[in-house]
């Protein structure tokens, strides 16, 4: 997909021109992002989170409206995840995320260093793994 707007549907000349819409500290951010795909019918893609303008990524469909989808970018590192990127694949909510994200916290006050594996964030967090996790998280060491 390639991201275009953020915010709106609408695609905006700041959204080009302005570099804090291609600012990629801002990666996970709350907010929606929208996108299409290349080709000859683009579908409206929605991710609820912030994600640079003008880049691309694969995703994973989550959801659907009437014309659009809604997603989760693919091989998003669990040890950097935000809570709104977490929140964005179903089976992880509001107490699912914190968990995992305190527990991240505190393996660093510890020296404990990142997690080797996606299901060792979870276990260690005390959340189930949800079946699609391990397409969407990954670690990267």
């Amino acid at each position: 997909l390639w991201w275009e707007s953020r915010g709106g549907r609408i695609r905006l000349p700041e959204h080009v021109s302005d570099e804090k819409y291609r600012d990629s500290s801002k990666h996970g951010e709350p907010g929606i992002t929208f996108g299409r795909q290349i080709g000859a019918y683009p579908i409206l893609v929605g991710v609820p989170y912030a994600i640079p303008l003008e880049t691309g990524s694969n995703i994973l469909v989550t959801g659907h409206g009437m014309r659009s989808i809604s997603g989760i970018e693919c091989d998003l590192d669990i040890n950097f995840a935000t809570k709104s990127q977490l929140q964005a694949l179903p089976g992880i909510g509001d107490k699912a995320s914190w968990k995992i994200i305190s527990n991240r916290a505190r393996r660093a006050n510890k020296n404990r260093g990142s997690f080797v594996s996606v299901e060792e964030a979870f276990s260690e967090a005390g959340v189930t793994m949800p079946p699609l996790a391990s397409e969407v998280f990954v670690t990267m060491q």
